[in-house]
């Protein structure tokens, strides 16, 4: 029987993202058609089992993909109740596909320890999937760079040169941007998939903040936003203020769908990978905009990103493009 039991880990919850795309992704690829759900094991015996609302007898090429997010004071009611939780998973694993999420924004060598010893991981270990998903340090250089390759190789990218290097050092620090900031390479060097040093300095090395520059379009204060646009203009490629333009507009259109849907911002923290206190200042910040502002300044930038391929608009007129909606 394959196994159809994934658990993720640690507190890099862009990572946890990341993995859990990447098992939906596989089941698509494969002609599957899948229905995701997403759920919470609560505090108390009453609420510890949740899956059974929900599943059901899988239609034929349909897989039921649940994704249950286990806080970690639940974990010793698991423990306790464990020969049934365990025996619960495996009556669902042959037609369904489950991610189990353990919330940890603070990990130390002891939570791990502890973990890894529990009865719960030791029972999983025997027909789960583990994925270790513990947000690297700045001075664990060579698997940042190991994470950096594998993450660069699934949007079809190589590093060629000391650009490895580079890279590594920009993001050392804040390794979480690293899946978002290598597609928003993919996009912008495409049909080309080679990320040379030049690439890298013309793109980072500068002091301009694309998030305020955004910022000012959904707001719409002028003044700043032409201020931005002048320093644009000298610093940055047009292509990749429209990459980086549509990732960030695409984050915020899945936040106010959840938020619309009526999920809780810790369960839309782990969905997205975004860090709690992050996200709630993005919350803060959407308030007054609506899902419709999103969505038409999403259509509009592809619109542009689509003109500016196909030659239909220089690179020099992009910016002037961005503020004729």
């Amino acid at each position: 029987m394959p196994k159809n039991v994934y658990l993720f880990y640690g507190d890099d919850k862009a990572l946890i993202s990341l993995k859990m795309s990447e098992v939906t992704n596989k089941l698509v690829a494969q002609g599957v058609t899948v229905i995701s759900n997403h759920m919470v094991i609560g505090n108390d015996k009453e609420h510890l089992f949740p899956l059974h609302n929900s599943m059901a007898l899988s239609l034929p090429d349909t897989k039921y993909l649940t994704t249950v997010q286990i806080s970690s004071e639940s974990l010793n009611l698991l423990n306790d109740s464990l020969s049934e939780f365990i025996q619960y998973l495996k009556n669902f694993q042959e037609n369904n596909i489950i991610l189990l999420l353990i919330d940890s924004d603070k990990l130390d060598k002891n939570k791990i320890n502890q973990l890894h010893r529990s009865k719960l991981f030791l029972s999983l270990k025997e027909f789960a999937n583990i994925e270790s998903c513990i947000k690297l340090k700045p001075w664990e250089t060579n698997e940042i760079k190991s994470f950096i390759l594998k993450t660069a190789q699934t949007n079809n990218l190589i590093f060629v040169g000391d650009a490895l290097s580079i890279f590594c050092d920009f993001f050392n620090d804040k390794t979480e941007q690293i899946p978002s900031e290598l597609y928003k390479l993919q996009v912008y060097l495409f049909p080309d998939s080679k990320i040379t040093k030049d690439v890298l300095h013309s793109l980072y090395s500068n002091d301009v903040n694309l998030d305020s520059f955004i910022a000012c379009f959904l707001k719409s204060q002028y003044e700043g936003l032409f201020s931005y646009m002048n320093r644009l203009k000298q610093l940055l490629p047009p292509l990749y203020i429209i990459s980086a333009m549509q990732t960030k507009i695409r984050q915020y259109f899945r936040i106010k769908t959840l938020l619309s849907y009526g999920f809780n911002q810790n369960t839309i923290s782990s969905s997205i990978g975004m860090h709690p206190f992050r996200l709630k200042l993005e919350i803060e910040f959407l308030t007054d905009i609506s899902l419709m502002q999103i969505k038409k300044l999403l259509n509009h930038i592809s619109l542009i990103e689509y003109k500016l391929k196909t030659g239909l608009i220089k690179d020099s007129n992009v910016l002037d493009m961005l503020i004729v909606a």
